[in-house]
């Protein structure tokens, strides 16, 4: 079905497209390309494998496929914990940062993350909560580090 097939897709693959946008938001903004790497990628590890690793250290929650029977599994997945969802905190993180550099591709590209976060619902990996706490997660991350970056210029090489 066509349907399954665009969200395999938007689950496993629409993040290599928002990856793409920080390389064009970078090519149009030349005079800040390194700032806009620098928090882009920044917030986005943060988010993914600081804050979400730490949550998921320190409470468990099982993925939809593990609890549910009628589960239609499109991925195939480990079974480490589903809460927060990664891919919703560094996509959104990302999206954010573009966001603040060029609010035209910035709307887009949430735009492009939220069909990732629902297509890992609709594809059995994630729980709604797992997104919604994950696009938390990478907004404030996003957020915080773009406020905070003024102070750190000198730091960051800036």
């Amino acid at each position: 079905m066509w349907l399954d097939r665009l969200m395999i897709f938007s689950a496993n693959n629409l993040g290599y497209i928002l990856v793409g946008l920080v390389i064009v938001v970078c090519f149009l903004s030349r005079s800040k390309y390194r700032e806009i790497l620098i928090l882009s990628i920044g917030s986005a590890v943060m988010a993914r494998f600081g804050i979400v690793t730490l949550i998921r250290f320190s409470y468990y929650h099982p993925r939809p496929f593990l609890v549910l029977q009628n589960v239609h599994q499109l991925l195939s997945h480990d079974t480490e914990s589903s809460f927060p969802s990664g891919h919703a905190a560094f996509y959104f993180a990302l999206a954010t940062t573009l966001y603040f550099y060029n609010k035209k591709i910035g709307v887009i590209a949430l735009i492009l993350s939220g069909l990732m976060g629902f297509a890992r619902v609709f594809t059995g990996l994630h729980w709604p909560l797992d997104i919604v706490t994950g696009v938390v997660v990478g907004v404030v991350t996003a957020l915080l580090l773009y406020k905070a970056h003024p102070r750190y210029r000198k730091i960051l090489g800036i």
